[in-house]
């Protein structure tokens, strides 16, 4: 009986600063890198922690209950986070309360209390919608590849081809491709769900494969001008800077995977369009696929 109310005494002083530091301790070595680096995804834990932090500096862990957890988000509402922002970052602070429950620093019913709150939903809620990423229309990918380098060019059309995440398509080595003919197999050693101990497969045609083509096949298979690979800050600068040059709307690397999405599910379907893009849900590739509209208008005038 003694050491229950100790451990009750326990739980009750634990301050919320304290379970965040030995959260941010647990989640450092869950999500690292094959090269030993943290993830983005511990970036992101670690920045709304802080901001938790911030907003409850010294309140004991098993008071934030769901009326707390509520006006934290009202407070990242009147910061102009968008709903999916602001879900993800709720999220991740009830899987450091899961966290939590299965050590014992809090009572299980803080852990269910936390839990209850529910997800922003667009039309809903004050929070601002994501705004949609469409695809890059073909006239404005065209004029930017009047006025781009061989290499920026050649980095552009395989991108558009294949759909490949931009940390995927970037940090593409030579030895990461097993070419054949007139096919490719590329298995990048990592990528977003790497830490789920899953192999991605991204697979190359004869038009990419001449897109590639290079006798230095050594390193990076598109290196800057310093010999380094590119990053999605510097990729992306290489074109916004040559949508400037066209005098055209920018466009962003992340909307040519839109593009490749939207191409891949009209010529196979959603099932093979979901293997190519890499996704785990086929909800998750619908959100990519542009609206087909010209699709419904056709099968109007056969079947209507």
């Amino acid at each position: 009986m003694l050491n229950k109310n100790i451990k009750k005494w326990a739980k009750e002083k634990m301050y919320l600063y304290e379970l965040i530091e030995k959260y941010k301790e647990y989640a450092l070595d869950c999500y690292v890198g094959r090269d030993g680096k943290p993830t983005n995804e511990f970036k992101s834990i670690r920045q709304v922690l802080s901001q938790l932090n911030d907003y409850y500096p010294m309140i004991r862990a098993s008071r934030l209950r769901p009326l707390k957890v509520i006006e934290f988000r009202d407070d990242l509402i009147e910061r102009d986070n968008t709903i999916e922002t602001i879900n993800d970052k709720v999220s991740r602070i009830k899987r450091m309360y899961r966290y939590a429950c299965e050590r014992e620093y809090v009572d299980s019913e803080v852990f269910v209390a936390v839990n209850s709150v529910t997800p922003l939903k667009p039309g809903r809620c004050r929070a601002r919608a994501n705004k949609k990423v469409n695809p890059v229309d073909w006239k404005r990918l065209r004029a930017v590849l009047r006025v781009s380098n061989d290499q920026l060019q050649r980095m552009i059309r395989v991108h558009y081809l294949t759909g490949m995440r931009p940390t995927e398509f970037f940090e593409m080595k030579w030895q990461d491709l097993k070419i054949q003919n007139d096919v490719a197999l590329y298995v990048p050693e990592d990528h977003k769900t790497s830490y789920l101990k899953k192999k991605r497969y991204i697979v190359f045609g004869p038009r990419v494969i001449k897109l590639l083509g290079s006798n230095q096949r050594i390193g990076y298979v598109f290196k800057t001008k310093y010999g380094t690979s590119y990053n999605k800050y510097s990729y992306r600068r290489e074109i916004v800077r040559a949508c400037e040059r066209a005098g055209v709307e920018k466009f962003t690397p992340r909307q040519l995977r839109h593009n490749s999405a939207t191409r891949f599910c009209r010529r196979f379907g959603i099932s093979v369009a979901k293997e190519l893009l890499g996704h785990e849900t086929e909800a998750m590739t619908r959100i990519y696929v542009e609206d087909n509209v010209r699709g419904l208008l056709d099968y109007a005038r056969q079947a209507v």
